[in-house]
């Protein structure tokens, strides 16, 4: 008789805050780089290593909204329901409240985890300024 083969406690995830000014594709004259898009795929790529409890988006946030639902929709594999929040269209309104920043809030008052801060770091500052303080 053999003994099956016990495979190696394999470690969660990371689980992680992703807030992102992605804008590539913007149809404009200013060339946007490409970071924050291939930052949220490489996150999607490896659901063994990251776990994204949500989105927020920063600065053209409803652009960036749709950016990150269509890259949602390509490249998640798990299937699992990640939500996307918009947040500030402006990295000059620091201390005003939305839904990503509400978003924000309420997922690190029920946990702690990194927040991937990639664009202007206006909706992170608004949490800790106006919301958990």
């Amino acid at each position: 008789m053999t003994s099956p083969i016990l495979a190696p406690d394999t470690p969660k995830p990371r689980r992680i805050w992703l807030d992102t000014d992605i804008m590539i594709g913007m149809n404009d004259k200013t060339p946007r780089e490409v970071d924050d898009a291939i930052a949220l795929i490489m996150a999607l790529e490896h659901p063994d290593k990251v776990e994204l409890v949500g989105i927020s988006t920063i600065t053209y946030a409803e652009y960036s909204y749709e950016v990150a639902q269509k890259i949602l929709h390509w490249y998640n594999k798990t299937g699992r329901s990640i939500p996307v929040y918009r947040g500030s269209d402006t990295a000059q309104d620091v201390g005003t409240e939305n839904d990503a920043t509400r978003a924000l809030a309420n997922a690190l008052r029920n946990e702690k985890m990194p927040i991937l801060a990639i664009g202007p770091v206006t909706n992170v500052a608004t949490v800790v300024k106006t919301i958990l303080n």
